[in-house]
């Protein structure tokens, strides 16, 4: 007798034990066994598979979910109906059984008999299931037992035979952190439980109780299981306070989704109502040596339901404690993984002390950064203030009982004892200061304890890099310093340099970390004594250090470093991609924190004058005033020449008067447009609300656009008034004859009516009622969408904004040891208001149900935006484009970019069922897409490449498929440079089968376990001669190949033949909140990407950012275009200067940061122009104001700025006047003297 028996995303459904048994008694029984995650990896496994199913006499599929979460199953099913086998497919929520009762082919009693033997599980019941198929398929007649109904949860401890979980409380040891354990009812009923046994006798190592429970998360009154949510209420919570410390759960997928299927309130609130952190520690499904070698730590599957979905209840998500191997009879069983358990224990433990530790005896680190290790520098992080925070942490912390010895009086105090003691700069120190001012200093023996524990290869790893400890790291006399201050019992520091600036790292593209980093975190734990630390703001370093992308093992380096601490971390909600890196390599508990409030751009000084003197002009042409047109047009020639704006409408400087006129309708939409954007309004405090003008300009920046099925505010406002906002953006020269006025006008006084509405409903505390009376009051006429958004105003978006002083709330609810709800991740001003509040740990995306349908919709969209223009301009489709992809706007977006490659190639997703999920790819027939099927190169991120390995896998299938079409070369561009590389191959001499696979390679990133290109660092350390070092070096560190059975191999030559195809690069964006000058990470991946291709090629590549802010109309523009709109809109504008003024170090440690940015995409592109620096000059250096305000707050800052722009000076990047020139030279001098006098200590 033959039996198939697959599981979908269901563990402990072996039958391999009770066949083995049926074997001795002389039964025949082959049985195969597989899950549908190996078929749908597997092609090969599928296909022997299929060729098996007519000789099979029974199937029998358990599912978790869906049965289209097997993405073959379509072509399985058929399978099965066509060869008449026999097919039972039993789910955990049994209606879903019933519609494949007609693949059973046996009677309904049959059916209910085996259904329910498969519900239950357990050893007898799988026996029953056997011997049911030998008395069916074999004629036999063997005694049928009854199903055995185990218990639906219960107690499990080894030897005990009592499973009453309150009995087991009642005796507990209580004085103890109690940990509850958690394992799935199947796994408990399948008896396999040596690993779990370890981890409960490692817990009580550990010195603390265990309370292991089996269970099931959704309730069944059929089987008595009451679910999670009753063994919360009914067993874990006494007098409304949580039994257990903390929780460790072994069962994947999500807790509250899993829950809902049944429950009566599918929005009950039980973990919030538990309130103590859930640990994720998953039982992989590898042996333990396969997990060793994986650079992903899981699978495509485990990545989704033993990371993502657990990430939606907020799980800490932490290492794997167990394996699956296999024995000599081929049964399966679970092994502890010893390098691990133990540490799984610790971070529980550690966790749950935070619960039982009074405030004033708890320690906590608070870390903040230093990336470069450069004075002005100190304290960053995106969008956030962390002087101020912190300061605001401090008192906080001092009003919950912490010990503190002072309280800075201002963000300016807690600079200046910060810097008294030592940071990561010792530039300006002696050996003897840094040994005097540090907060302590490790002897080489104490570190040496510490490195001695680490295993022989990563002893090795760190000699390597940096030689035997203690290294050379801030080390003096053989001994290593601790920067940062000591105030009772909080210590404020500086995360340890990374190392990879310096020199002899540059090439070392899996460089560890210096001696220095891993003795900084094993001091904090073992000689300071911390209980948890902050990392304050987004982003550390500890995250990015080498090792697997998730599970990591004990020799993955954020795992030793960060040595089993509480690791709370306050994290833009803008950035879910970085911020699940923190969660998923360094255990973070994330506390969200909103983006700084938005303001829009508006008209400021030279562009307000040139907007009115357009306005003349168009009006005077309008008139036929041709005696006063001449002297109009003379103006606006000589404001565009002041202003230098000859290229942002497409003209030369020797461009004449007339040319300028005719282009002045252009020149307005333009000036409109630029206007429109909104800009940083300074700095986010963490845990500060906004208030006032600054509060208004954040509503009005979250409601600008419609928010789902929430009416934007603007356009309901114009359409009260009769007018189509969207149609006036779209023309703002046009005349409108009904109210005398320009679109523009009329653009610009929607907007300000806006602003004025939204002052009105605050005058009115935002009271829902009486703000609809004040908007019908205004607008009487088609005002139901109005009062749509007005509604969304005062009921969830103003509520919510108040609420961003939870980010404080949460920050101590997770120093107490307490559950930190779980929220949303995204850009909140792309139509996302609705994920508000902050204060959240934040989740992110399902990986399997992307791209989205929504997406696909606009990748579309935007892929033929960007084919369109470079028809446009060129005459000819692009053959072959290399885009960027990253994570982060994967997650913000559900897979725009993704969708966008596949519709290049012109193949499309196929969704099916559970949760939207992409099941395969279909190809988009030539004459549905008009026009032929482009080539994409990839250059992926080193986090896409961990956080997505599905989507590597999809791409890869879709160049596959697309490589083998059978179409002509014009209309199949990939398939041409297929063939064409293929037969290069194989004239070389490559063997066929590697010709073809490398050949079809288009995925590169940097290699297993590094992150980054590595440009940012050269460029920002000055190592480099010209733009083809630049190239040269993206090349080398991002020629690491990805797919076609190939994981991060360096393949220079096969990278190198696909950018010299690349006729077009891609990045694009999602947002306003963050443009190409506010983050390095856009520079050093497209600006890199462009070297590169010019490094390759001899010319720069048409390069070009599409901008998906307005999901409605994603912009596109060229890169050189962008830097002007960002330059004109906010780089220029006062607006920007004046919102950082007020965050004194921290703005101008950002207004530096945006000098370095635009250097930094001029190296690699060269697209800044010489206004471009000229303003830059004028407007943060040679205004004596501005820079007063810098020099006094942070005169590091003011050397850094200078130093940016004489280096572009000389290297002849820019060409500043002769007076302009000295007079840097000269402020340069001045600040050295500044900067000597406060660093005299």
């Amino acid at each position: 007798m033959k039996i198939l028996n697959i599981s979908i995303r269901v563990k402990d459904t072996s039958f391999y034990s009770e066949t083995e048994e049926l074997r001795k008694m002389g039964h025949d029984i082959d049985l195969t066994e597989c899950t549908s995650d190996e078929l749908d990896a597997d092609d090969d496994l599928f296909k022997s598979l299929i060729g098996t199913i007519s000789k099979t006499d029974f199937v029998i599929i358990r599912v978790s979910g869906d049965v289209s979460i097997f993405k073959k199953s379509q072509i399985f099913l058929e399978e099965i109906q066509n060869a008449e086998t026999s097919l039972l497919i039993v789910n955990n929520i049994l209606e879903k059984s019933f519609q494949y009762r007609n693949l059973f082919l046996q009677g309904d009693d049959d059916y209910t008999l085996l259904t329910r033997y498969a519900a239950l599980g357990g050893s007898s019941n799988n026996k029953g299931i056997l011997i049911w198929a030998l008395n069916t398929f074999e004629n036999k007649n063997l005694d049928l037992p009854e199903p055995i109904i185990p218990p639906a949860q219960g107690v499990y401890y080894p030897g005990r035979k009592s499973t009453d979980i309150l009995e087991y409380i009642h005796e507990l040891d209580k004085t103890k952190p109690v940990i509850g354990l958690l394992l799935s009812q199947r796994k408990w009923n399948s008896g396999k439980l040596d690993h779990i046994d370890r981890l409960i006798h490692a817990i009580e190592d550990k010195g603390a109780s265990a309370l292991p429970i089996f269970l099931n998360y959704a309730e069944n009154k059929d089987t008595g299981c009451i679910g999670i949510k009753g063994i919360i209420d009914n067993c874990l919570l006494c007098d409304e306070k949580s039994v257990v410390d903390f929780v460790i759960n072994t069962i994947p997928s999500s807790i509250t989704i899993e829950a809902k299927l049944r429950s009566e309130d599918p929005n009950d609130k039980f973990l919030e109502r538990l309130g103590v952190p859930v640990m994720q520690s998953p039982v992989i499904v590898y042996d333990e040596e396969r997990w060793k070698s994986d650079i992903y730590g899981l699978t495509n599957a485990e990545i989704a339901y033993d990371v993502a979905f657990p990430e939606f209840d907020g799980q800490i998500i932490s290492i794997p404690n167990a394996s699956s191997e296999t024995d000599e009879s081929n049964v399966q069983y679970y092994s502890s993984i010893e390098s691990r358990v133990d540490d799984v224990a610790d971070m529980a433990v550690m966790w749950a002390r935070l619960r039982k530790i009074p405030n004033n005896e708890k320690k906590v680190a608070i870390i903040l950064y230093m990336y470069p290790p450069a004075s002005s520098h100190a304290g960053g992080a995106a969008d956030l203030d962390t002087f101020q925070s912190v300061r605001n942490m401090l008192i906080r912390l001092k009003n919950e009982g912490y010990s503190l010895d002072w309280i800075p009086e201002s963000s300016e105090e807690l600079v200046e004892k910060i810097f008294a003691g030592i940071t990561n700069d010792t530039e300006w120190v002696s050996d003897q200061d840094i040994s005097s001012r540090a907060a302590a200093m490790i002897s080489k023996h104490e570190y040496e304890t510490w490195f001695n524990e680490l295993s022989e290869d990563q002893k090795n790893f760190l000699i390597k890099d940096w030689g035997k400890p203690p290294g050379s790291v801030l080390v003096i006399n053989k001994s290593i310093a601790v920067p940062g201050i000591i105030n009772g019992n909080v210590m404020i520091s500086f995360q340890p340099s990374r190392g990879k600036d310096i020199q002899s790292a540059y090439h070392n593209h899996n460089c560890s970390m210096p001696h220095q980093y891993v003795s900084f975190y094993k001091w904090l734990r073992h000689s300071f004594g911390a209980n948890a630390v902050i990392h304050v703001g987004t982003h550390g370093t500890l995250e990015w250090l080498p090792g697997k992308g998730v599970a990591l093992s004990k020799d993955c380096c954020p795992d030793y470093v960060l040595s089993g601490l509480p690791n709370l971390y306050p994290y833009v909600i803008g950035n879910p991609g970085e911020g699940t890196q923190a969660k998923r390599r360094s255990y973070a508990v994330l506390v969200d924190h909103m983006i700084p409030a938005m303001v829009r751009a508006g008209s400021y000084d030279d562009i307000s004058e040139l907007e009115s003197v357009l306005q003349t002009y168009m009006k005077t042409e309008s008139m036929k005033q041709m005696d006063q047109l001449d002297i109009v047009k003379k103006d606006l020639y000589d404001i565009i020449k002041r202003l230098s704006m000859f290229s942002d409408i497409g003209l030369e400087e020797s461009a004449s008067p007339e040319q300028v006129g005719e282009m002045a309708d252009e020149l307005y939409d333009y000036v409109l447009n630029f206007k429109e954007n909104i800009i940083k309004d300074g700095l986010h405090v963490f845990g500060t609300a906004p208030s006032g003008e600054r509060l208004y300009e954040m509503i009005y920046s979250l409601v600008r656009l419609r928010n789902g099925n929430v009416p934007s505010l603007l356009e309901s406002i114009a359409h009260a008034r009769g007018l189509n906002f969207r149609e006036l953006k779209a023309d703002c020269s046009a005349y409108d004859e009904a109210s005398g006025l320009f679109n523009g006008d009329l653009v610009d006084e929607i907007e300000e009516e806006a602003m004025n509405l939204i002052r009105l409903l605050s005058s009115a505390e935002f009271n829902a009622e009486e703000c609809r009376n004040i908007a019908t009051s205004r607008y009487p006429q088609d005002n139901s969408d109005l009062l749509a958004a007005i509604d969304f105003i005062c009921q969830e978006l103003r509520p919510n904004i108040e609420k961003i002083t939870e980010e404080m709330d949460s920050l101590m609810i997770g120093l107490n040891g307490e559950y930190v709800l779980p929220g949303p991740s995204g850009c909140p001003t792309r139509g996302r208001a609705q994920i508000l509040p902050t204060g959240r740990n934040f989740f992110t995306v399902d990986p399997e149900a992307v791209p989205t349908p929504a997406s696909w919709e606009l990748g579309k969209r935007m892929a033929e935006q960007m084919i369109e223009r470079y028809l446009k301009d060129k005459g000819a489709y692009p053959e072959s484009i290399a885009i960027v992809i990253w994570s982060t706007d994967t997650m913000k977006t559900g897979g725009d970019d993704v969708a966008y490659i596949l519709h290049l190639m012109g193949v499309k997703p196929v969704w099916a069922g559970y949760g939207n999920q992409v099941i395969g790819l279909e190809v988009v027939p030539l004459s549905e897409l008009g026009r032929p099927r482009i080539d994409v190169t990839i250059n992926m991120s080193g986090l896409f490449r961990d956080t997505f390995p599905n989507l590597t896998d999809l791409i890869n299938k879709a160049v596959q498929i697309v490589s083998e079409l059978d179409e002509a070369d014009e209309t199949n561009y990939l398939k041409m440079h297929f063939r064409k590389e293929l037969m290069d191959n194989i004239s070389a001499g490559m063997p066929e089968d590697e010709a073809r696979k490398r050949s079809m390679l288009r995925i590169f990133s940097s290699s297993p376990g590094q992150y980054g290109t590595g440009v940012n660092v050269l460029i920002s350390t000055s190592n480099w001669k010209d733009r083809s070092d630049l190239g040269a070096y993206y090349r080398e560190v991002g020629c690491y190949a990805y797919g076609m059975g190939i994981n991060g191999v360096p393949d220079p030559e096969t990278y190198k033949k696909k950018l010299s195809r690349v006729k077009v690069t891609v990045k694009n964006s999602t947002s306003r909140e963050y443009d190409l000058f506010d983050n390095d990470d856009v520079f050093q991946y497209l600006g890199g990407l462009n070297s590169a291709v010019e490094s390759v090629t001899g010319s720069m590549p048409m390069s070009l950012i599409g901008c998906s802010a307005d999901t409605d109309d994603p912009v596109l523009r060229t890169i050189q275009e962008e830097s002007r709109y960002v330059f004109r809109s906010k780089v220029l504008n006062p607006k920007y200067e004046k919102g950082l003024r007020e965050h004194g170090f921290r703005g101008a440690s950002e207004i530096l940061k945006m000098f370095e940015y635009v250097f930094g995409w001029d190296a690699t592109s060269d697209i800044i122009e010489n206004w471009m620096y000229d303003g830059l000059a004028e407007n943060y250096l040679l205004d004596d104001e501005v820079r007063g305000w810098i020099e006094e707050s942070n005169p590091y800052a003011v050397r850094d700025m200078i130093g940016v722009l004489l280096e572009a000076a000389d290297r002849d990047m820019w060409k500043p006047s002769e007076a302009t020139a000295e007079k840097l030279k000269d402020l340069y001098l001045k600040n050295e003297a500044v900067l000597e006098k406060i660093t005299d200590v």
